[in-house]
């Protein structure tokens, strides 16, 4: 029998201000999709998706991995986050890199747009129908 998984995986947290995801899928850009439990980019790769609530762990771990110290910005962004988005996809290669990346840079551009308007708290994922 063989293991259908990956032997490397990618994960990435993403901390977003959307306080619905009608507000995120408004967002993308042409060519990607985003269902309840994955990210379809342009070229029909599926990035595992999963919205959790904020935590009081995050900001924390935010301001002590970063390479340089972050702005004044980055950090108000990160303490107002209403939601964290959960990324997963293969790794193992440059190929699977690069589309963790793409799916990120999506997500990442999205909440950049609406951190500065969105004050609400996100429905997860069990209250929200998406699941």
């Amino acid at each position: 029998m063989s293991d259908a998984s990956p032997s490397v995986e990618i994960a990435l947290r993403i901390p977003g201000a959307w306080a619905h995801p009608r507000e995120l899928i408004e967002r993308l850009p042409e060519g990607y999709r985003l269902m309840p439990d994955a990210l379809t980019l342009p070229d029909g790769s599926k990035i595992e998706f999963n919205p959790l609530p904020p935590d009081d762990q995050f900001a924390g771990i935010f301001r002590s991995s970063c390479r340089r110290p972050p702005t004044d910005e980055e950090l108000e962004q990160v303490d107002r986050y209403t939601v964290n988005i959960g990324l997963m996809g293969p790794g193992g290669s440059l190929e699977a890199a690069r589309r963790m990346m793409e799916a990120a840079a999506v997500i990442v551009r999205g909440a950049r747009r609406a951190c500065s308007s969105i004050t609400a708290r996100w429905p997860m994922a069990e209250s929200s129908g998406w699941r």
